[in-house]
């Protein structure tokens, strides 16, 4: 008993030196895949902080008092020499409490479409936001300013592309997209395609 409560006591004492209030210089660092140069940003503090880290991502120093500039390091993103997908996590400079917290979004570069899968049209709705998508062979069925509406070869299920490629695409051409699932503020699937290979032009259009 009496070592229980003399551990106790000591766990309360730890906990009352940390910060009641924690606030980091940056919201969100990028790197590159590989090769990434460390970045230094500030935590600010009116006591002592702790940071939760992933197990990619290294910071230095991993605990401080008060004001500390902290370096944030990433490894390199590479797998069977290559790189890798793009990854993400949060490094959390946190306090005594879950209101003194600070978050940090780290974000590494990688090859976006390593293992990407193929998908339907009809698959697209059921997707996580986020998820890397090829979607080969669908129609174009109407333009927009910013894209446009296809359809998959039954004529059945529709989806709107954003079209953040080079390539400008006409009503009736076949083509293959390459990008990422996302729903808009009306509850709308979508894919930002990046990447557009044009099949076949002047085909036409049933609606």
């Amino acid at each position: 008993m009496l070592a229980l409560c003399l551990f106790g006591s000591c766990s309360d004492d730890d906990d009352s030196k940390l910060s009641e209030a924690v606030l980091a210089s940056a919201s969100t660092l990028n790197f590159d895949g590989n090769n990434a140069v460390g970045q230094i940003i500030t935590v600010y503090a009116d006591a002592e902080w702790i940071a939760e880290v992933p197990e990619w991502i290294t910071i230095s120093p991993a605990s401080g008092n008060g004001e500390t500039d902290v370096t944030i390091s990433v490894s390199d993103n590479m797998r069977d020499g290559a790189l890798d997908n793009p990854r993400k996590a949060t490094v959390v400079f946190k306090g005594r409490t879950l209101a003194s917290r600070s978050e940090v979004l780290v974000l590494q570069a990688g090859d976006k479409y390593r293992d990407v899968k193929e998908y339907k049209v009809a698959d697209i709705a059921g997707l996580t936001d986020e998820t890397v998508v090829s979607v080969p062979n669908i129609t174009v069925m109407a333009i927009t300013t910013e894209g446009f509406v296809a359809t998959d070869e039954k004529n059945a299920n529709n989806v709107y592309v954003l079209n953040n490629s080079a390539i400008e695409v006409n009503i009736g051409d076949k083509v293959s997209i390459m990008g990422s699932k996302y729903t808009n503020t009306q509850s709308l699937p979508y894919v930002d395609a990046d990447k557009l290979e044009t099949i076949s032009t002047g085909g036409t259009v049933t609606y």
